[in-house]
């Protein structure tokens, strides 16, 4: 849109909906793991990374990428 000249307010508007977009996937993916590798957590329904770690690491990494994502 820039290269094409657009209207500045036209981009920002854009830029508002591509933030906004990613972070619904963000929090669907989030949602994921939370269901499937926290609360599922020694079923073998996780991702192997998250099997291998306790349920108290993953805990403590949720809270970590949680931070991240409300920033």
């Amino acid at each position: 849109m820039v290269d094409e000249g657009e209207y500045c307010c036209d981009i920002l508007t854009q830029l508002t909906a591509v933030k906004s977009a990613v972070e619904q996937i963000s929090a669907a993916v989030a949602s994921s793991h939370i269901k499937h590798c926290i609360v599922d957590h020694g079923q073998g329904k996780g991702h192997a990374k998250a099997e291998a770690m306790s349920k108290d690491e993953l805990l403590d990494e949720l809270d970590e990428v949680l931070g991240r994502l409300m920033r």
